[in-house]
């Protein structure tokens, strides 16, 4: 997924970036436990504008939450739907 993200990344500086500003990709691994001090960290220190996620599974509730908290747009794969297998 890392390497996928970069890659996209590199093209869409390679076209002057986002309105015209490059963009970067910062990772920061860890388990459920530990996504949402993760994006805190990223969001506090680094300053985003956004965050890419390629998993949050068992941080979905968490993960939104702060992104709502901090105005800070999250793209990935998530649900904050029940489990429906029963």
């Amino acid at each position: 997924m890392e390497d996928v993200l970069q890659a996209y990344f590199a093209e869409v500086n390679s076209r002057g970036g986002i309105f015209n500003r490059k963009i970067e990709l910062r990772v920061l691994n860890g388990n459920a436990g530990a996504t949402v001090t993760n994006m805190k960290q990223l969001i506090d220190d680094s300053q985003v504008f956004a965050i890419v996620s390629g998993l949050t599974a068992g941080a979905e509730n968490g993960v939104a939450t702060l992104s709502r908290e901090r105005e800070v747009p999250f793209i990935g794969p998530s649900t904050l739907l029940p489990d429906r297998a029963s």
